[in-house]
């Protein structure tokens, strides 16, 4: 079963074609993908100004750990011998741990500062215009209406070897969660991103289901934080890189073409249901 937003990996081109091509209805045109292009590279010049260069990274991560094994070595000791005794014992180990704590507090206030610098940036209230900009022109060359839902959608990348589909996992997650702009048009359900508009026959959509594993997605796109308010009964599970794992649906869609599918958190469904009031069932 094909994935609307699963996208086949061709490792000897670097490229990705998108399965659910055949439902797209409308398309913004080349030179809108190139400003979008321009301004997708501005944004992660922003971005990445707010964060430690990656070498400094490591030597934070490096640090962190030797933080650890001091505050572990001394949590060992501590009662049976003083601070003075244990350096005594250990003073190259300690000496080094202890510079290393003190470099990993002393980096992670620096990026801190770094960020708080870029939060209040001209750069970004300038990256901030320039989408609200393009998002307006997106709108209205897609004839997105104007009481559309933001919901998540899940995209991944996938590999067929031996006939067999294997999900390719990315340097955190395996699942990129995707807003996109929920619309019924016509007896459409819709989804739109920035260049394009997916539509759906609310007749061929067939059933809901919860599927039993967790999807591990790369971010949270939601105002309202993932353990509070309406989001906490899900249940949502955090890494340490953000990264999170969440239950989803899946979407059952069939027509003369063949059977799809269509990911979505679960806490997406009354937004979908209320587009397409199919049944939904447990995997």
């Amino acid at each position: 079963m094909k994935n609307v937003f699963g996208n086949l990996y061709d490792k000897s081109r670097d490229t990705t074609r998108c399965d659910g091509e055949r439902f797209i209805t409308a398309r913004t045109d080349l030179q809108f993908n190139k400003e979008l292009e321009a301004f997708s590279s501005d944004a992660v010049d922003v971005a990445e100004s707010a964060v430690l260069p990656l070498w400094l990274q490591i030597i934070r991560g490096i640090c962190c750990f030797g933080g650890i094994c001091l505050i572990l070595s001394i949590s060992k000791n501590i009662g049976e011998l003083s601070f003075a005794e244990m350096f005594h014992n250990a003073p190259v180990l300690l000496s080094s741990c202890s510079v290393a704590a003190v470099l990993w507090i002393a980096l992670s206030v620096y990026e801190r500062i770094k960020l708080k610098r870029v939060m209040s940036s001209a750069e970004l209230k300038q990256v901030e215009h320039s989408f609200d900009e393009l998002n307006a022109r997106s709108e209205k060359e897609l004839n997105v209406p104007s009481d559309y839902v933001k919901v998540d959608v899940l995209s991944f990348e996938y590999t067929v070897k031996n006939g067999k589909e294997k999900l390719r996992d990315q340097i955190y997650y395996s699942y990129s969660n995707d807003e996109m702009k929920l619309f019924k048009q016509g007896d459409n359900l819709c989804l739109a991103d920035m260049q394009a508009v997916y539509s759906i026959p609310i007749s061929d959509c067939k059933k809901y289901i919860l599927k039993k594993r967790r999807a591990h997605v790369d971010t949270w796109n939601k105002d309202e934080p993932f353990n509070k308010g309406e989001y906490k009964q899900y249940r949502i599970k955090a890494e340490d890189d953000d990264s999170l794992h969440v239950k989803y649906y899946a979407l059952q869609i069939s027509d003369v073409f063949g059977e799809y599918e269509l990911f979505f958190p679960e806490y997406e469904l009354k937004a979908f249901k209320a587009i397409a009031n199919v049944p939904d069932d447990i995997e």
